[in-house]
């Protein structure tokens, strides 16, 4: 039986931060998990199936449920990330150390950012951003804001592998939830750090 993991409270915002990720490959296998055993339910853990025990931050209320969210544009762009999180007091400790300058920015509002959610899950020791923004334009602005950029340098200390990232416009997701963001995964090609 695999132990629950001990999400940090602040997991959520990094969750965000994280969003619109764009970083080289580590060169961390996938599917490799320290934790990882035959039959282990944490194999079941990966970017493309949305955790069972997935939990929306509270913090947010309703303006973290993509479900409550108003119509949007059909060329604003949608970002999410996975991350895998290590389960040890050091990793947690530099991932609180990241996640205050960005939650600030992004809570200022950061500018062109137009929705948030973020989940947890702690069967899975993973951490979900979903954000939606106005515009390319706007994310990369964030993305490559001090405090992103800070995290991003950092990112392999908070991450034990297999955690992704990806950006897609609003009209390319049959709809705006975290169901079919998450099956969005299944389908990228992107870095996995």
């Amino acid at each position: 039986m695999t132990r629950p993991r001990t999400l940090p409270a602040p997991a959520a915002a990094l969750l965000l931060a994280l969003a619109g990720l764009t970083l080289a490959c580590d060169g961390a296998d996938p599917n490799d998990s320290a934790d990882a055993s035959a039959g282990d339910p944490a194999d079941e853990c990966v970017a493309e199936t949305l955790e069972d025990d997935a939990t929306l931050d509270p913090r947010l209320g309703e303006a973290g449920d993509p479900t409550s969210w108003p119509a949007m544009p059909p060329d604003a762009v949608v970002a999410s990330t996975y991350l895998r999180l290590p389960d040890d007091a050091e990793a947690t400790m530099t991932f609180d150390e990241l996640v205050g300058p960005i939650f600030g920015e992004l809570m200022a509002p950061a500018p062109g950012l137009l929705g948030l959610s973020t989940s947890t899950s702690t069967r899975c020791g993973a951490v979900r951003t979903l954000s939606v923004w106005e515009s390319e334009e706007a994310m990369m602005s964030f993305v490559t804001s001090d405090a992103h950029l800070t995290a991003m340098g950092r990112v392999a200390e908070v991450s034990r592998g297999g955690s992704i990232t990806d950006h897609w416009a609003v009209d390319e997701l049959p709809a705006l939830t975290w169901e079919d963001v998450v099956a969005r995964f299944r389908e990228h090609d992107g870095p996995v750090y």
